[in-house]
């Protein structure tokens, strides 16, 4: 199909207006956002803090999806274990949430796409 070149380069072009963000940044702002929803003691804060840095410094700029989805469902069973039963279903339902709001935005960008692809029986 001819739209997945322009999504891809779309992609890229997002990606390199983004402002790139240090581990400990990113980190932070995790660990802000869990603080915020899940109410979190110093404790797991501290924790949660160490779990993000450790993970956001094994980020790489080419990074394989399936390398991706590795190192995100290890810092995930990490985070979990340091939680409460009720922090792990907020925090499993965020996930949910976030998953969501992900493939709904995909999807729009393909139409999006989709509709600014000029079929090649419409050139003259």
């Amino acid at each position: 199909m001819f739209f997945l070149p322009v999504l891809a380069f779309a992609q890229v072009q997002e990606d390199a207006n983004r402002p790139q963000r240090t581990p400990e940044q990113v980190a932070q702002k995790q660990t802000e956002r869990l603080q915020r929803d899940l109410h979190l003691t110093k404790e797991q804060r501290d924790t949660i803090y160490k779990i993000h840095l450790k993970y956001a410094r094994m980020r790489k700029p080419e990074e394989s999806r399936d390398s991706v989805a590795l190192r995100m469902s290890m810092m995930r069973e990490e985070l979990l274990q340091t939680m409460n039963d009720g922090q792990k279903e907020v925090f499993l339902l965020l996930l949910r949430e976030i998953r969501a709001k992900r493939q709904a935005a995909t999807r729009m960008k393909v139409a999006e796409a989709e509709a600014v692809v000029v079929q090649p029986d419409s050139i003259q």
